[in-house]
């Protein structure tokens, strides 16, 4: 800390190795960040802090008010649960790796699973932390046996289905899906406040009673899906013969 004329200039560095994730609301003053702490120690949640690095910069003026000028810091987690939406199903069992600066917090995730979907890995990136209101920006990349995708983008929160029904029950096949939310970090977040969108590559899919009672089998679909519509094409096998597939609907009003 050195004098800056009537006010003062401090700098600091810190360092945490093999802290539960648990004790991080109790260790992070709330003073200290905005929406990025609440966020953090209430989203990410169980596992260990197995190393973090931070450097700041302030300038504290006469009257004692705290002006933040720099700071820097990076933390590695393992085995910890991410809760990317509530009241969505979190994932657990996940490694991440935050940078942190002042307006703008990153996170990277590997791995964990959320019952048969396995993310292979996401990006949480929070914005905007100098100002109001700060945004989430989340994309999932996950691995999923099919019924379990569509259960996971039918969840209420996303309201993807909400308007219109979802596509034919009994889709069944792999997929590997990518997940896009976006979103203020706003303590009354409603579901209109939600931007969604879901791409996902469908092989080995069949879907029942497609024309006639005739299932199609053998699918490769790609699906589309956001708040306003959702597209499902491809080919695949009709009654043993090749068929194309396409299926449509408009969310709007």
């Amino acid at each position: 800390a050195r004098r800056d004329g009537a006010a003062w200039t401090v700098e600091a560095e810190a360092e945490l190795d093999r802290v539960a994730i648990a004790d991080l609301p109790g260790l992070w003053p709330e003073g200290l960040g905005t929406g990025e702490r609440t966020w953090i120690t209430q989203n990410i949640t169980d596992g260990t802090v197995t190393g973090a690095r931070f450097r700041l910069a302030a300038r504290i003026d006469a009257e004692g008010a705290v002006e933040p000028v720099s700071l820097a810091g990076e933390v590695t987690a393992e085995d910890a649960t991410v809760h990317y939406l509530r009241p969505m199903p979190p994932a657990t069992g996940v490694a991440a790796r935050a940078t942190v600066g002042l307006d703008q917090v990153t996170v990277v995730t590997r791995g964990g699973a959320v019952g048969a979907i396995r993310p292979t890995d996401a990006t949480i990136v929070l914005s905007g932390l100098d100002k109001r209101p700060q945004w989430a920006d989340i994309a999932v990349r996950i691995e999923s046996p099919l019924p379990a995708a569509m259960e996971l983008l039918a969840h209420p929160k996303l309201a993807l289905f909400a308007r219109r029904a979802p596509p034919p029950r009994g889709i069944t096949g792999q997929g590997e899906l990518d997940l896009a939310l976006r979103f203020p970090l706003l303590d009354a977040l409603t579901v209109d406040g939600i931007e969604a969108r879901a791409r996902a590559e469908l092989v080995e899919a069949g879907v029942p009673d497609v024309v006639l009672g005739r299932p199609l089998t053998d699918g490769r679909f790609t699906l589309e899906a956001s708040e306003t519509s959702l597209k499902l094409d491809g080919t695949g096998k009709l009654a043993g013969l090749e068929a194309t597939l396409a299926y449509e609907t408009d969310f709007r009003a």
